[in-house]
Parts: C-alpha cells; structure tokens; sequence
C-alpha cells in the first residue's frame, strides 16, 4: 500500500534530513567469514532447542495468557528485539548496516540486551554452533524461535481474554549465511529508531533505508504486542503493549484503535498511556504506546493532540471527529482494522517484513536455503 499523495512531501522531508545521518560510516570493525559447511534442517532444530533451553521456554508454547507483566512475555520480546536492532543498526563493510551478529552497548537504546547476548553466546558455544553458523544467522534463529513459541498455544488449552485461536505455529522464513562484525562500539545511534521520532521519520529509516513497504512498516511493528518496556533501560518508559505480552497475537491492533490513549497523564514525553486500561485487562502494568512507532501509526501528527479513540476506530465507518486535532493517518488505517481481527493476514505479512528486516544489506546469492 503505498503512501497516499499529501504523504510523500513529508517523508521525503524526513528522509532527506535523515540521510547524513544513514549514510555516515561507522568506525571500522573487522568482518567475519568463517568456513561455515552447509547448513541443515537437523543443525537448525539442534539450535532451536538449544536457544529455547537456555532461556527455559516452554516448546509447548506461551500463546494465550494473560501476561501482564510476565517472565515469560520479557524472555520472548527479548528475544525478537535482538536480531531486530541487530539488523537495524550500523556494522558491516560501507556502513551499511544489517545483521552482523554484534550490539553497540555504548548506544542507549541497546539497554537491556546484554542478558539475551550473554544466554546466546553460551548456548552458541557450548553447543558447538560457533563452527556451523555465525552469531548473527543464531541470532536470527533465536527471534524466529520465540515467535514460534509465542504463536503457539499450549496442549488442551484455550485462550484467554478474548485471543482468537492462533492455528499453526508461525514460522518464520529463514536463510543462513551472515556474517559477523568484531566490533561495533559507536556504530548504532544513528541508525536505529529512537521513541522521539515522528512516524515520517520513523517511516524513512524503515521504508527508504531498510527496504520495507508502509504496509510491512505497520506489520512489524506488531512485534510490540510482546514483552515490555523497562523504565531503567528505556529511558523513563515503563509498561506493556499488550496485556497478553507472551502472545504474539492482534490484541497490539486491536487495543491501538479500541482503547483510549491519552498523554495528558504520561510522565515521560512521547508516550501514551491507556486511559482507562483496556477492557478487561487487570491493571496490573500501564498499557503504553510511543509517538513514531505506535501513536502515529494512527494519527499524523501527533504533536497537538492530547487523546485519540474517544470514537473507537476498530469501528467499519468512525463517525465525524468534530473539535479533534488528531488527523486520522489514513494510509495505515486499512492494514491496522485488518490486522485487529485478521491474525492470518498480520503473520503473513509480519513473516515477508521480517525476512526484509533480517536480510537488509545482503545480496542476492549471499544468503542460501537450509538444505532438509
């Protein structure tokens, strides 16, 4: 779906701010290339279970709980959020970016993967991956294997709160072949998104620097509905996406344009706080969106409004918004009432996204097929 007409100007206006900053190289850091054999099926369910035990997930999966905050919830996001900032930020030869297998520490936003990197690196080890994959290919099957987990509803069970049932477990597309960085100090900040930015911004860096369409940009932006943001490694922000956070489900669509949002209350600037809390959902954590990740999805700009959803966009027709400031971003609108009650359609093109996001920077032929 691409950008309607009174769109373009302001994307191209963020992308051509954004772009010094795209295009600065980062210090150098010495590449990788390890003899790796052929990769199989068999190697990559050994990494599976591996991945899984060293995080003590359940294969039976975590889908359909109330989990607000949870243990589990935090593990799985996690664990998604690695190979996402991985692919996101700087490293590899030129600058470009993508999957390197190596985190910036020094750049804030990067808080609170250090455990999900040490658990890795000792699952990599000690099961002998470090000579069959790079960190970055184990990375990536790490968030693939969370996801599974978090679609999967466990054995004689039935979901809560109103989830759909989810069906198969998703699983992700996954090619190997990535090659890792030694080094990366320095080189994230001016790549990776930042609650700050406005959608547009937040648009050029997904859409202009990483290749994905406005429809994928909404799509992976669902992987909010798992985990949570911590106050001490999140700059302030504190609270879930979703009341289900070890779910990967639609309640992330369907509470954006159902409940209530509200900034007039939220402590920290650019985010947005469920006012009151989502229906049926104990209030046991603030539900909380950000500006250009989540907010603006919606409406754009955001910078006048104070409230949004007083008249409940999962509606077929919303009715006039008479006295609002908030404009409806009306490109997006399709895709999220779409997403909100449609969990076939959002995995779908949650999977296509994902491959773009995992793959950017890579050639055609570099990345090759697991073989059976």
């Amino acid at each position: 779906m691409p950008p309607s007409t009174a769109t373009l100007p302001a994307l191209a206006s963020a992308a051509a701010a954004l772009l010094p900053l795209l295009l600065l190289p980062p210090p150098a850091s010495a590449a990788t290339a390890a003899p790796f054999p052929p990769l199989n099926a068999t190697t990559v369910a050994r990494a599976d279970a591996a991945i899984l035990a060293a995080f003590g997930l359940p294969a039976a999966g975590t889908y359909g709980a109330y989990c607000n905050p949870c243990p589990l919830g935090d593990l799985v996001g996690g664990l998604v959020r690695l190979p996402f900032h991985d692919a996101a930020g700087g490293g590899r030869p030129g600058g470009l970016g993508g999957a390197n297998g190596c985190v910036d520490f020094t750049f804030a936003g990067n808080d609170g993967l250090q455990s999900a990197v040490g658990n890795l690196s000792a699952a990599y080890a000690a099961g002998g991956f470090d000579a069959l994959m790079s960190r970055a290919d184990f990375w990536v099957l790490a968030g693939n294997a969370a996801v599974r987990v978090a679609s999967t509803l466990p054995p004689g069970e039935a979901p809560q709160g109103g989830l759909p049932e989810p069906g198969p477990p998703l699983r992700l597309p996954f090619r190997y072949g990535r090659v890792d960085d030694a080094a990366c100090a320095g080189v994230d900040a001016p790549f990776l998104p930042t609650a700050h930015l406005s959608y547009a911004q937040t648009a050029a860096i997904f859409c202009a620097r990483l290749g994905l369409t406005p429809r994928q940009l909404v799509a992976i932006m669902g992987a909010h509905t798992l985990g949570r943001a911590r106050a001490a490694e999140s700059g302030g922000y504190d609270g879930s996406w979703s009341g289900f956070s070890s779910s990967f489900s639609v309640m992330y669509y369907w509470q954006l344009l159902a409940v209530f949002w509200s900034n007039k209350d939220s402590p920290v600037p650019d985010s947005w706080l469920a006012a009151p809390p989502a229906p049926g959902s104990p209030a046991d954590m603030p539900l909380i969106n950000l500006k250009g990740s989540d907010v603006e999805l919606v409406i754009s700009p955001s910078d006048n409004c104070e409230s949004f959803n007083e008249l409940n966009l999962t509606q077929p027709t919303p009715a006039p918004r008479p006295g609002t400031a908030c404009p409806l971003n009306a490109q997006n609108l399709e895709a999220l009432k779409l997403y909100s009650r449609n969990q076939t359609a959002w995995w779908e093109d949650f999977a296509a996204a994902w491959q773009v996001m995992t793959e950017f920077s890579y050639k055609p032929g570099e990345l090759k097929p697991v073989a059976p």
